[in-house]
C-alpha cells in the first residue's frame, strides 16, 4: 500500500477517511438541526387555535374601562398599544397596562409582560422576570405562557435548564392544542 495512503484508520487508505469524515460532519449537520429545533419563532401568547387576532381595537371605548381597573380593558389596552392596534406602537404603555391587569391575575397580560420582559420591549430586558411572568399565566393554564415557560427551561433562560420541567409545560401546552408545543413533543 502506497503510504500516502495509509491513516490512522487501519491502513484502510483515503476511503476511510473519507467516511470518517463524512460521519463527523454528519454529527455536526445533526448537533445544528438539534440547535435550531429549540429555537422558536418570536414568542407568540395566543394559543394557536385561537381566533385570529383583532387588527384594531377600538381604544375609544377600551381606554375608560381600562382606566377605572378593568383587567380585561387594561390587557386589551396592553395589546393595543405593544401592537399599534388603533394606537402607535409604544412598549413602554403597554407594558404598564398589561402589568396592571397581570397584577389583578389576568393570565393573557401576564404572558404578555413576559414577552415585553424577554424581548426588552418598553421594560428591561430581564429572562428571570419574564419567567415569572410566564409561570403565573401558565399556572392560570394559559398555553401561551405554558409555552413561553417551557422554551425558557429549555434553554435556561431565566430559570434552570430543566428538561424535565420543560417536558411538563410542553404537554399541557400541547393538551390546549399549541401547535409548537406538540411539535416540540
Amino acid at each position: 500500500m502506497n503510504p500516502s495512503e495509509q491513516t490512522h484508520n487501519g491502513g484502510k487508505g483515503r476511503h476511510g477517511f473519507r467516511v470518517g469524515f463524512l460521519l463527523a460532519a454528519a454529527l455536526v449537520v445533526g448537533v445544528l438541526l438539534a440547535l435550531a429545533l429549540i429555537e422558536r419563532p418570536a414568542p407568540d401568547s395566543a394559543p394557536e387555535a385561537a381566533p385570529p387576532a383583532p387588527t384594531v381595537i377600538d381604544v375609544a371605548t377600551v381606554r375608560p374601562a381600562a382606566e377605572s381597573g378593568d383587567a380585561e380593558a387594561q390587557r386589551q389596552l396592553g395589546l393595543a398599544c405593544a401592537r399599534g392596534l388603533g394606537v402607535p406602537q409604544n412598549y413602554a404603555e403597554a407594558a404598564q397596562w398589561y402589568r396592571r391587569a397581570a397584577e389583578q391575575g389576568n393570565a393573557a397580560a401576564q404572558a404578555g409582560l413576559g414577552e415585553l420582559y424577554e424581548a426588552g420591549q418598553g421594560v428591561p430586558y430581564d429572562e428571570a422576570e419574564a419567567a415569572k411572568w410566564y409561570r403565573r399565566a401558565a399556572e392560570q393554564g394559559h398555553p401561551g405562557g405554558q409555552y413561553s415557560l417551557a422554551v425558557l427551561y429549555v434553554l435556561g433562560r431565566g430559570v434552570p435548564r430543566d428538561l424535565a420541567e420543560a417536558l411538563r409545560w410542553y404537554r399541557r401546552a400541547a393538551e390546549q392544542g399549541t401547535a409548537q408545543a406538540q411539535y416540540h413533543l
